[in-house]
């Protein structure tokens, strides 16, 4: 099993914050993606987090985007 999340951006937003959170709410994992001219992806290595519920959330200009996932 990879534990790697694959991020993909439209490259329409300015800086795009990239978050992982516990289900405690506790930031676990941060990234940001930089304008580009094209689309581009950013992978993501949850190899180091125990099996649980987390939190991805991605910040950028237009808004918040938010969605659960299990690691197993």
């Amino acid at each position: 099993m990879f534990d790697i999340i694959t991020v993909k951006s439209d490259g329409l937003n300015k800086n795009e914050a990239v978050l992982i959170y516990n289900t405690q709410g506790q930031l676990l994992i941060q990234k940001t993606l930089i304008q580009g001219k094209t689309s581009r992806t950013c992978d993501i290595d949850i190899s180091a987090l125990p099996k649980a519920m987390y939190i991805l959330k991605i910040e950028n200009t237009d808004g918040v985007w938010v969605k659960k996932f299990v690691k197993e």
